[in-house]
């Protein structure tokens, strides 16, 4: 029974249309008149869940769309960064699909169709923290080419398109083209020439189906309703496109004494244990010379002994790193192999003969090196 009552729509379009084409002798109007009605058709056949909008579509990058005249999108759970009465400036997550509509389609404004669905299907989005259920949710938004008629065979615009789509990454590619008068333009599998579909890849082939107004805009329908029926769109995340931008400014403060030591603080690669923190800023009370040119050898004993091995695995620990490949202090430097051994001779300095001496080699060693740094005034 529904398709009788698509069939009565185009009939009603088509008196519409040529009313418009009748009436309006200045071609800019006529043609923004015939595209509002266009528009208006395809609003009232869409369910009420989908808002309409025209704008432009942003991703949390900043990149933005060019300007798209018909964006269907999700108004209901997802706001829009700027809207007034005639534009938004919309979340690419938000959006369903964007449609070119056209009264007349010509090679010009289908190679200008092509760029606008491919300036939107370019765009970065965040991450989808639905459950993917099929190919829909990861691919959208899709781009559609509605137009009244056009000035060439439906046979030629399919050429014309695979021309066009040679210069274009085949996931940014328009998915549907309808021409009312003439037919549909859509890509259909590879391995089986008579499976429709709707996402573009590089095992697919551009087929057409010649129709009149009637299927046209019924096949045309049924496509874009079954697409929007089943794909599963997200909420944008307003604060992760805030964090990507540097404009999420909040500070956190907590007194050191109600944080544990297992509080972890995680920065991009970064993450640092509160207890390791504490270890690190108790250095300088624990050896006040430090960094002011004044340890004694004592000092430098305890602090290679004690405290430099745990604060350089420390440090490969927060740069996500097994180890170091090379580690240097005072111009005395360690591979992973001697690190390790350095290591050893240190946890068995007092039972093991051997090993105090080599450990008390290197202390020599790098003592030396550090008062002759402070000696020529590096410290």
């Amino acid at each position: 029974m529904f398709i009788f009552n698509l069939e009565d729509i185009a009939k009603k379009l088509k008196i519409d249309f040529d009313g418009i084409t009748k009436q309006i002798e200045h071609n800019g109007v006529k043609g923004s008149a015939r595209e509002d009605l266009l528009k208006d058709y395809i609003k009232n056949l869409l369910p009420e869940k989908y808002s309409i909008s025209s704008g432009i579509i942003i991703d949390n990058n900043q990149t933005q769309s060019k300007q798209q005249d018909f964006i269907i999108h999700d108004s209901f759970n997802c706001p829009s960064f700027f809207k007034t009465n005639s534009n938004s400036i919309l979340p690419i997550e938000s959006v369903y699909a964007t449609i070119e509509i056209k009264s007349t389609l010509d090679y010009h404004t289908l190679e200008q169709s092509a760029k606008n669905i491919e300036s939107v299907r370019t765009l970065n989005k965040l991450p989808n923290i639905n459950n993917s259920k099929n190919l829909y949710d990861c691919v959208y938004p899709l781009g559609f080419v509605f137009a009244y008629s056009s000035t060439y065979t439906l046979e030629q615009i399919q050429k014309k398109l695979f021309e066009i789509n040679k210069h274009i990454d085949v996931r940014h590619q328009i998915s549907i083209i309808c021409i009312l008068d003439k037919g549909l333009i859509f890509n259909v599998q590879k391995n089986n020439v008579t499976d429709v579909t709707l996402v573009p890849s590089n095992e697919t082939l551009l087929a057409r189906s010649d129709s009149n107004i009637e299927n046209s805009l019924y096949s045309f329908y049924l496509f874009l309703l079954e697409y929007l029926d089943n794909v599963h769109i997200q909420v944008p995340s307003l604060i992760e496109y805030a964090r990507k931008n540097n404009a999420f400014m909040v500070s956190i403060n907590i007194p050191c004494e109600l944080i544990p030591d297992d509080a972890v603080y995680k920065e991009g690669l970064i993450e640092l244990k509160y207890g390791n923190a504490k270890k690190m800023l108790n250095l300088n009370n624990k050896y006040p010379n430090l960094f002011n040119g004044k340890m004694t050898y004592e000092e430098m004993f305890n602090y290679l002994k004690d405290d430099f091995i745990p604060l350089c695995k420390m440090q490969a620990e927060i740069a996500n790193v097994p180890y170091h490949n090379k580690i240097t202090i005072y111009g005395y430097e360690f591979t992973p192999s001697s690190f390790d051994n350095f290591e050893k001779y240190a946890l068995e300095y007092d039972s093991n003969n051997d090993y105090k001496q080599r450990f008390d080699k290197i202390v020599d060693d790098i003592y030396s090196n550090y008062k002759q740094e402070v000696k020529e005034k590096k410290l």
